[in-house]
């Protein structure tokens, strides 16, 4: 049986199982910032004789209002840029692509609008350059610092 338990302080906690036959059941976790997998067939750990257990952290995203002149996160941070008319038609670049990497805004089929926004890289500084679509009332391009630290 396969383990996953996933929590953040963004999301609503889940413990989630899945068995071998493929039925998944979900129940409440208690509050944590980490991931816990394990592996386990038959009753049986996989990898040895304990089970392999990974824990990451889980960053909440950094909203970044279009009026913030910076930002600062940690590396592996999402960032991602408020009250911003029509996302699928703004432009987002950095200076530096290699401390961030720009997540262009878009509109799913039946899914909806979804916000620009950024990923942290590596350490260092980049600047965010974005301009609003021809939909916005408020044609003022965004500009915003950002740093990331440890």
């Amino acid at each position: 049986m396969r383990t996953w338990r996933s929590t953040a302080a963004v999301a609503a906690p889940a413990t989630a199982s899945a068995s071998k036959a493929g039925r998944i059941a979900a129940e409440p976790a208690a509050p944590e910032t980490s991931i816990e997998v394990s592996a386990q067939y038959g009753g049986l750990p996989v990898m040895g004789t304990q089970a392999e257990k990974i824990t990451r952290p889980v960053l909440p995203p950094i909203i970044v209002d279009r009026n913030d002149t910076t930002a600062t996160g940690g590396v592996g941070a999402q960032f991602y840029f408020a009250h911003l008319e029509d996302p699928a038609h703004t432009k987002i670049s950095t200076d530096h692509p290699d401390v961030l990497q720009v997540i262009p805004g878009y509109k799913a089929p039946n899914d909806g609008e979804f916000t620009c926004g950024a990923h942290a890289l590596q350490l260092g500084s980049a600047h965010i350059k974005i301009v609003p679509s021809p939909e916005d009332p408020n044609q003022k391009p965004v500009d915003v610092d950002i740093t990331i630290t440890r």
